[in-house]
């Protein structure tokens, strides 16, 4: 009944089953105690509020105390892989759902899921289930930072993804991806570990979650410190992936992408390499593409930080440019802003407005304005009619943050 519908695990919940599911945890017959423990996994899985309810009766404490020594070594040599599975479930159900766990009510679970992953490795049911637990708890800040102290289980980590097998990588992923988002000194565990290359590979996987959560992770990583994204950039297959993403994948995927582009446009040391390798232009392309994407207000404050100082590359070293090199991309440049403005709010609009200006006042000086050797630029001037959409101050600061644009939430 506890693994049937909605209504049957709310009946037992109604009718004090946790109670006594929890008890016998600690029944001396394994297999009372397991099928305590697959009872009560099955209700805390149904949501958090049944969750917190079966982690309120105790039921991790008494697990860890019924299948752990005090070393923290699995007790019982005669477990099988199918007891295994057991316990590897009620972890799982102890640790997911919204909103997250609190660490405090499963303190210590990184190292028993470690010992339970070694003892049964052999199992992908056991290794996808463990592994999508550490998911779970490395959301929380306590979580995190006792997995981080796990420096040789890193490796593993690596062992995982290269096994190739989508269950697998999904969680492993994520974990990864929790750990390049919490800060500077966990992100450079991935680049110490040497990690990168093959989540670079991945997001060119077939599945549009795996190439997702790849790209959240490298986001992170291009969020970091200069050295991190000097490390990040070596890898030359990094710009023919993100052109790829950006001309052609699915929106949710290129808006990872962007993220990436847009952590390492804002750092000024990287702004020309970004702009020589057509990334900028490309950036700007997929969201004139996907225009729904200005919808997010989040978004364009994004866009906008990435843009900025692109437009000022262009506009205080016109004297060091060919700038007949760059006249289709400034063109994109021109038409992007109408894009966004179109979805803007009036208080939006005068960042966006004085960008414009400044590309325009820099074709203008440079004599390219109604010159007949670039028809193509002038018929996109022409078209956007910009001026007749603005009802807000052109006069005002870009209103830039001045924050870094990163991405810290999976």
């Amino acid at each position: 009944m506890a693994s049937g519908d909605t209504e049957d695990t709310a009946f037992l919940v109604t009718n004090g089953v946790i109670p006594l599911f929890a008890d016998y945890i600690g029944h001396q017959s394994l297999e009372v105690s397991v099928q305590a423990i697959w009872g009560i996994s099955n209700i805390a899985g149904e949501n958090s509020q049944y969750r917190d309810l079966v982690l309120g009766l105790h039921s991790y404490d008494k697990v860890i105390t019924r299948y752990y020594n005090s070393d923290g070594n699995i007790s019982n040599p005669a477990l099988t892989i199918s007891h295994g599975r057991t316990l590897s479930f009620f972890f799982l159900n102890i640790t997911r759902g919204k909103p997250v766990i609190q660490y405090s009510k499963v303190s210590g679970i990184i190292f028993y899921l470690r010992k339970l992953l070694e003892r049964f490795f052999v199992d992908n049911e056991v290794k996808m289930d463990v592994l999508w637990s550490f998911a779970y708890v490395t959301e929380t800040e306590e979580g995190m930072e006792e997995f981080a102290t796990l420096t040789d289980f890193l490796p593993m980590m690596s062992g995982l993804l290269a096994l190739g097998v989508d269950p697998i990588t999904s969680p492993t992923l994520r974990i990864l991806g929790n750990l390049s988002s919490s800060n500077d000194e966990h992100t450079q565990l991935l680049i110490d570990y040497n990690l990168l290359p093959i989540i670079l590979n991945l997001t060119d996987h077939k599945k549009k979650a795996i190439r997702k959560e790849a790209l959240f992770l490298l986001s992170n990583v291009a969020a970091g410190t200069l050295d991190q994204v000097q490390e990040l950039l070596k890898y030359e297959d990094l710009f023919l992936l993100l052109k790829k993403i950006l001309s052609g994948d699915e929106m949710s995927v290129c808006k990872e992408a962007l993220w990436i582009v847009g952590n390492i446009t804002v750092k000024p040391e990287f702004l020309t390499t970004v702009i020589s390798k057509g990334l900028v232009l490309d950036f700007v392309k997929a969201i004139i593409n996907y225009e729904e994407m200005a919808n997010e207000k989040r978004l364009r404050a994004f866009f906008l930080e990435t843009l900025s100082p692109v437009i000022d590359y262009f506009c205080l070293g016109a004297s060091e440019l060919d700038v007949s090199q760059y006249l289709e991309e400034i063109a994109q440049y021109l038409s992007f802003i109408g894009v966004v403005i179109n979805h803007c709010t009036d208080k939006e609009i005068p960042p966006w407005k004085k960008n414009e200006e400044k590309l325009k006042a820099f074709l203008e000086n440079a004599g390219l304005v109604g010159s007949s050797g670039v028809p193509q630029l002038n018929q996109d001037l022409d078209n956007l009619n910009l001026n007749d959409q603005n009802n807000g101050d052109p006069n005002a600061g870009l209103g830039s943050s001045g924050e870094q644009p990163t991405q810290n939430v999976p």
